[in-house]
């Protein structure tokens, strides 16, 4: 499908705010909102909703909308990361949603490739996100985004981050709200459901998008603990009968984590920093980026309610009634 194709009357951006609330200033979320203005898809035709959590007050929206007066802002209570994002797959009306993130830098050119990927009999492409410079840059992208291959193609995984869908598709599906205020496991299970009933995503790896590089060790035992934490609340997920063998689960849930990425690295060997010849450094550094997810796991496993205690990782906010009713 050709960019210049889509009235951009038809297409809904949608712009996650939560993120952003754990950015020491805003700098991150001025540079996402710039680059989707930069767009060169006409991004100031499209109707584009800003999400934010009802806690960060009026002077949050003030600046968002100085910025970029055609933004609409949606305010929630008790903003979850997947709630905002079920928000956005709710009020969208558009043939077209596109989810967002607002510690995320895209390419100019990233959403007109997006939608040059949507050819017919495909129903959302998920984008190429990567790390911004920083520790082991190179050795978390093959951890966390879906790049398994060097060209475009149908995928097994996507992230909500760098999302484009068909509105047959978003107005059917729904994150689960329910595994933690940053949602870890969300993506999982819906990406489950939808393989299970034989909708793969397409990789488009011309749809380039930068993510704000995190606190590397508490990311990392963020996702060691989930690995086991969405499991045991989503027991239709892949291999989630592992996460129920106690003290034993973490080993072959981390560790079959770091055969994908080992595999992933060799597939890839060929693109990444001097060649093939730099696998084995990755090889090293995905088995040590593995270890501490490890040790994140385990602590789950023994110690959770201190491990919720200190970080608030699990413990997701009851929406107001009326909207949980909705």
């Amino acid at each position: 499908m050709e960019p210049n194709s889509i009235d951009p009357r038809d297409v809904t951006i949608a712009v996650e705010g939560w993120n952003a609330a754990n950015v020491e200033d805003r700098h991150a979320f001025e540079a996402c909102l710039e680059s989707l203005k930069s767009q060169t898809f006409a991004t100031d035709r499209a109707r584009v909703l800003v999400i934010l959590d009802a806690q960060s007050g009026t002077g949050e929206a003030g600046w968002i909308q100085q910025s970029w007066p055609q933004a609409e802002i949606v305010m929630i209570d008790q903003a979850t990361y997947y709630r905002t994002k079920n928000r956005a797959l709710q009020a969208a009306d558009t043939p077209y949603l596109v989810l967002a993130d607002s510690d995320m830098v895209y390419h100019p050119a990233w959403l007109a490739e997006m939608f040059r990927s949507l050819k017919p009999g495909i129903d959302y492409v998920v984008g190429d996100t990567k790390y911004a410079d920083g520790f082991l840059q190179h050795t978390l992208d093959l951890c966390d985004w879906v790049a398994t291959r060097t060209a475009s193609g149908f995928t097994d995984s996507f992230y909500a981050n760098n999302l484009l869908l068909r509105r047959q598709l978003y107005a059917r599906v729904r994150f689960r709200e329910d595994l933690g205020t940053s949602g870890g496991g969300g993506s999982d299970v819906l990406r489950h459901q939808l393989i299970a009933e034989g909708t793969y995503p397409w990789y488009c790896a011309e749809a380039r998008g930068v993510h704000d590089m995190p606190a590397f060790l508490t990311k990392r035992l963020r996702i060691g603990a989930f690995q086991i934490h969405f499991r045991r609340l989503a027991p239709e997920s892949r291999w989630s009968w592992l996460a129920r063998l106690g003290w034993l689960s973490p080993l072959p849930l981390v560790g079959g984590t770091l055969l994908k990425a080992w595999l992933r690295a060799w597939r890839l060997r060929r693109t990444l920093p001097l060649g093939g010849w730099s696998f084995p450094y990755y090889f090293l550094t995905l088995a040590f980026v593995k270890t501490i997810e490890l040790i994140g796991a385990s602590l789950y496993v023994v110690l959770p309610n201190g491990l919720n205690r200190r970080f608030g990782w699990f413990d997701t906010p009851q929406p107001p009634v009326e909207a949980a009713a909705a």
